[in-house]
């Protein structure tokens, strides 16, 4: 799924985005953050706002993977969050 909307970039520019904040609101909790744009920086490298959301719902996970391990593979959930360069993200 791909979902775009204009929204301020930065470390938190999620919040703004409808797809992630939906989830938020179903009681998602993000449980961690990979600013790879900040990593480029660090290398020397230039990159646009861009991170990979970690998040999920311990609550509904646990019991899938209890019932079968290999859905540890696909949970958590990711998600992509980018900035286009167009203002888009």
């Amino acid at each position: 799924m791909t979902a775009t909307g204009r929204s301020e970039t930065g470390p938190r520019h999620h919040r703004q985005q409808p797809a992630v904040t939906g989830q938020l609101d179903k009681g998602m909790t993000i449980f961690a953050r990979i600013y790879h744009a900040e990593a480029a920086r660090n290398a020397g490298l230039a990159m646009p706002p861009t991170q990979v959301l970690i998040y999920g719902n311990a609550k509904r996970g646990t019991p899938l993977m209890l019932a079968a391990r290999i859905v540890a593979l696909n949970l958590p959930l990711r998600v992509l969050v980018r900035d286009d360069c167009q203002g888009s993200t």
